[in-house]
């Protein structure tokens, strides 16, 4: 059985790449019945590592430095963009922006309890209003 190594690289223009460059890698090494290893497994089996693209050579001290200091700002940019997105997501609230999935069913409660009065069944209910019948158990079972 071969082992692979893989290497997924994130691009400062499209910084959702990653989990599917992951997800493809490991696909495709499932497929060809590989066994995925860490660069620190490959390192263990005498295996070096060396990126012509990026110029990175983790088989020299110099090369595994920059490695480390490449992750170091990786995670520092990783944190300053969930800083931001927390201090938008408050920004919003603050400015009374409702966050969230929009409410669909709830603006139907109305109708629906109508409906369910009038002695509609809930799977009828749910057609005509064009919700799903989980949502108008939910409606109808919730206190007024």
């Amino acid at each position: 059985m071969l082992r692979a190594g893989l290497y997924a690289r994130v691009s400062t223009n499209d910084q959702q790449t990653l989990a599917m460059q992951n997800r493809t890698m490991r696909e495709y090494t499932a497929r060809r019945g590989w066994i995925i290893a860490t660069l620190q497994e490959l390192e263990h089996l005498g295996v070096g590592f060396v990126s012509m693209t990026e110029a990175l050579d983790l088989t020299t001290p110099a090369g595994r430095a920059m490695a480390g200091l490449l992750a170091i700002f990786a995670e520092f940019e990783r944190e300053i963009l969930r800083e931001r997105t927390r201090a938008g997501l408050a920004h919003a609230r603050q400015n009374g922006k409702r966050l969230g999935r929009p409410a669909t069913a709830a603006v139907h409660t109305t109708e629906i309890r109508k409906l369910h009065r009038a002695g509609v069944s809930k799977s009828e209910i749910a057609r005509r209003v064009r919700i799903g019948r989980t949502s108008v158990r939910r409606i109808l079972g919730a206190k007024l």
